[in-house]
């Protein structure tokens, strides 16, 4: 008995963040598909698949890259094609097409003009998955979309391709189905897997390189991370009980939105995305506190205010030397209020601790 771990690609970059129907259309991977292509290597980790494979579209190639640098692009893996849908927006789609687009709503098999037929398209990627696995011995694992994953988990339950709407499967959800004897099996419980592993360091650490933050970034990470640690500690010497691990891993990723406008908000909404929302809501902290508790956040804030590479730097200091980047009055006003909201938590928490911690 052999084992297909059969997975849906990344989310992809929508322009303008707009959602598409995309079948034929080709989009690379968005951060977040970058970051939830890494959290499935991570949750795979322990299998040694015989052979990965997947479409030629690059949000399946490059989803299948974090299983296997050099994955096999084999003909007949990819999405089905929408047709005149196909690249359009589905607010373009309600426009263009009302009644249609409400009819699908209430029957899938309903067919879109110029699209592959789902019998056909079932049919085509079914050959495509059986010749995947005369490529290989034991497990495989295959990258593809979610309308033709779907064909499939329909043929190995013995339903038709047009109840596949059925089933979700999230981006980067995988299903897992046995194959023997020319035959497929899946039990329920192994549709829309998520992959949502245990957050280590390490894997935070995989995440900085899957967005693609430069070395110097991820270094200012590392330090901040240990600066916070360093601090988190001293308050629980002092008697509180925060979560060391929880603000290391902040720490770590507190930055992974850099290079984006607000770049705190994005970080923090891709995290959340992945699942992670306590390490979400500090990320989304760190650069305005907007509250005076000496909390694991605090702890973040801090360390990121006093972190020059990997220098620890006076309040004071580190604030001064950012001024100069402020121009007009608001961004002044700004400055001066997120200077009066470290020092008094500065001040707070040197006198929990009965010493200096932070200078």
């Amino acid at each position: 008995m052999r084992r297909l771990f059969l997975i849906r690609h990344g989310l992809p970059a929508f322009p303008e963040a707009e959602k598409m129907c995309i079948g034929s259309t080709d989009l690379p991977l968005s951060p977040t598909g970058r970051l939830q292509a890494c959290l499935l290597a991570e949750t795979l980790r322990g299998i040694s698949f015989g052979g990965v494979f997947c479409s030629r579209l690059e949000r399946s190639r490059r989803t299948a890259e974090f299983l296997d640098p050099e994955p096999i692009c084999l003909p007949g893996l990819e999405e089905m094609h929408a047709g005149d849908w196909d690249g359009l927006t589905f607010r373009q789609i309600r426009q263009r097409w009302p009644a249609l687009f409400a009819l699908r709503g209430r029957d899938p098999s309903a067919a879109i003009p110029g699209s592959e037929p789902l019998e056909r398209g079932g049919a085509r990627f079914l050959t495509a998955v059986e010749q995947a696995l005369s490529l290989r011995e034991g497990d495989i694992a295959i990258v593809a979309h979610a309308t033709v994953n779907r064909s499939l988990i329909c043929h190995a339950l013995g339903l038709p391709p047009a109840q596949g709407r059925r089933f979700p499967l999230d981006y980067c959800a995988y299903c897992v189905f046995e194959y023997e004897g020319g035959s497929f099996s899946l039990r329920p419980e192994d549709i829309n897997l998520p992959a949502r592993p245990p957050l280590t360091d390490a894997l935070c650490r995989d995440l900085l390189e899957a967005a693609g933050l430069p070395e110097n970034t991820r270094q200012h990470c590392e330090a901040v991370s240990r600066e916070a640690v360093r601090i988190g500690a001293a308050l629980n010497e002092a008697g509180l009980g925060l979560d060391l691990p929880l603000i290391r891993r902040a720490g770590l990723l507190h930055d992974i939105g850099r290079g984006g406008a607000s770049h705190e908000a994005l970080g923090a909404a891709w995290i959340r995305a992945l699942g992670y929302e306590r390490e979400a809501d500090i990320i989304a902290r760190h650069h305005e506190l907007g509250s005076l508790a000496p909390d694991e956040a605090a702890a973040v804030y801090l360390a990121d205010k006093t972190v020059k590479e990997d220098l620890i730097i006076p309040l004071e200091a580190r604030f001064a030397a950012s001024l100069e980047k402020c121009s007009g009055g608001e961004a002044r006003a700004a400055w001066q209020r997120r200077l009066g909201e470290a020092l008094r938590l500065r001040d707070m928490i040197n006198k929990i601790c009965g010493k200096e911690i932070i200078a």
